[in-house]
């Protein structure tokens, strides 16, 4: 039976950690899709701790959740 990652576990752990780390003073986060609201708030948190936040999604991806990034002050871009 499969079921979904949480934010927990997986890949996504290892993402929150690296934005989460200290010193850190730029972030570029390239992905097909970005739909984990954890990551995006995680992010404007660093924007907020002034990290330069750059977001690259596919061009076919939904943008809601990236939006939310480039509200918060990060620069996103369809590739």
């Amino acid at each position: 039976v499969a079921r979904a990652q949480t934010q927990n576990e997986g890949p996504y752990k290892k993402v929150l950690e690296l934005i989460k780390k200290r010193g850190v003073q730029e972030i570029t986060l390239g992905t097909m899709t970005f739909s984990h609201k954890d990551v995006a708030a995680a992010l404007c948190q660093a924007i907020r701790n002034r990290v330069q936040v750059t977001v690259l999604i596919d061009s076919s991806a939904e943008m809601v959740t990236a939006d939310s990034v480039a509200k918060c002050g990060g620069r996103v871009f369809k590739v």
